[in-house]
């Protein structure tokens, strides 16, 4: 998550993600983030809330459900062989 930064900045690693990782990326800002898998503008508490409640709804009807140990983070080919074959993490641990 990127906070206060500026939108070329912005745009640079998304690009930079999205490159090297399946990860989904999104942008909540006051402009449009071509390079962002999602980009949503102007969002407060209840357009938030939407949002939120996409994501849950399309996990529920896909089946997709929550890893019970916390570890929502899958990791790239690339970053399990340097973190000695961890595939997944918990971004909520240090």
């Amino acid at each position: 998550m990127f906070i206060g930064i500026h939108c070329h900045y912005a745009n640079l690693a998304l690009r930079m993600v999205r490159a090297g990782t399946n990860c989904l990326t999104i942008a909540f800002c006051h402009d449009i983030h071509e390079d962002a898998m999602v980009s949503s503008q102007d969002l407060d508490v209840k357009k938030m809330g939407h949002v939120v409640a996409v994501f849950r709804k399309v996990r529920k009807e896909l089946g997709i459900a929550m890893p019970k140990d916390g570890n929502t983070v899958r990791l790239t080919g690339t970053q399990i062989r340097a973190n000695h074959g961890v595939e997944s993490v918990n971004p909520l641990v240090a």
